[in-house]
């Protein structure tokens, strides 16, 4: 049967039979995974289930395609509300070349608009479909981190000549400590998501493949900051957050990291150049660097993309007004 011929539906994802999206899961990103991850990912999201639509082979039930959405919850000018980061973006290699990905995302869209009443959409496409996102489906590309880094030797070095006053405790499970961490918390940006020990159990703790390692920055034996960490196959330590109570306390980020280097073995440290002023210059402080080239070691550039139909795009679609750190990407 030829590609023009296959008998194909376009339809609202059921959250039955999960199972059915391993096999197109692995061929686009190749990784094997199991019904239980897409439970974990679509169901067990403390914002609420996955919103997508499917292709589907209607002679031979295949998946050809998949687009979806999971829900987030964040303060927006002081009020919390509801939006979607875009996720699992997946054609079958032999339904390629159909428009699929553009259809299901623009269906996936007005079905979300019609039943919520609203859209805001965030999202950080892989090259693949990042073309589609920003120059079919109109999505703004406002911003590109860089990532920042720098190598355990000389961050241990450093060490050498002062030690850090800050405690690191080790978190396997987030506690009542965490929301009192967040409910003191002093915010910068006007929108920022909603963390608390229920979405980081959800997101970190119980992730079914990706190795985190969560600290409580303590002083005093008081809470001052939370640290997450990704541990890569590569031996290279990923923050995906980093941040404390306020602007005075993230002062400790810099002994923060030097009691991870004590603690933790790895190649390189980093994570994304922060847009906020007083975080980056902690980094700085810290001694981490930017690759200045197109080439070479963290030379790419992380693609953040934003998208509204809530008449309010100025704000949306600006990166200053909304708190940014590695731990937002799906």
């Amino acid at each position: 049967m030829s590609a023009d011929t296959i008998n194909i539906e376009n339809r609202l994802v059921e959250t039955t039979n999960l199972s059915r999206f391993a096999e197109i899961f692995n061929l686009c990103f190749g990784i094997t995974v199991s019904e239980s991850y897409f439970k974990w990912k679509y169901l067990q999201n403390p914002a609420g289930n996955l919103i997508a639509f499917e292709t589907v082979n209607k002679d031979t039930n295949e998946v050809g395609a998949f687009y979806g959405i999971i829900p987030e919850e964040y303060m927006i000018n002081g009020e919390r509300k509801v939006i979607y980061q875009s996720m699992d973006t997946m054609t079958h290699p032999n339904y390629r070349n159909r428009g699929l990905f553009i259809k299901l995302a623009n269906l996936t869209y007005d079905y979300t608009f019609k039943e919520i009443g609203s859209l805001k959409l965030i999202g950080i496409p892989g090259s693949n479909s990042y073309h589609g996102f920003v120059n079919k489906l109109h999505w703004k590309n406002p911003h590109n981190f860089s990532y920042i880094f720098q190598h355990r030797m000389l961050i241990k070095m450093r060490g050498l000549f002062s030690k850090p006053t800050v405690e690191l405790e080790q978190i396997s499970v987030f506690d009542d400590e965490t929301d009192l961490f967040f409910s003191a918390k002093k915010y910068y940006k006007s929108a920022y998501k909603v963390y608390n020990k229920e979405v980081l159990n959800w997101k970190i703790s119980m992730h079914p493949f990706l190795k985190f390692i969560s600290y409580k920055v303590k002083k005093n034996n008081a809470i001052i900051g939370l640290v997450i960490l990704q541990k890569e196959d590569n031996n290279n330590l990923k923050i995906v957050y980093a941040d404390f109570l306020d602007n005075d306390h993230r002062r400790y980020l810099r002994e923060t990291i030097m009691a991870i280097t004590s603690t933790i073995s790895f190649k390189y440290i980093y994570t994304w150049e922060p847009t906020d002023s007083v975080l980056l210059n902690q980094y700085k402080k810290s001694l981490f660097l930017k690759n200045p080239f197109k080439r070479g070691i963290f030379s790419y550039k992380v693609p953040l993309i934003l998208l509204t139909r809530d008449g309010d795009a100025n704000f949306w679609e600006n990166p200053d007004n909304v708190e940014l750190q590695p731990i937002i990407q799906d």
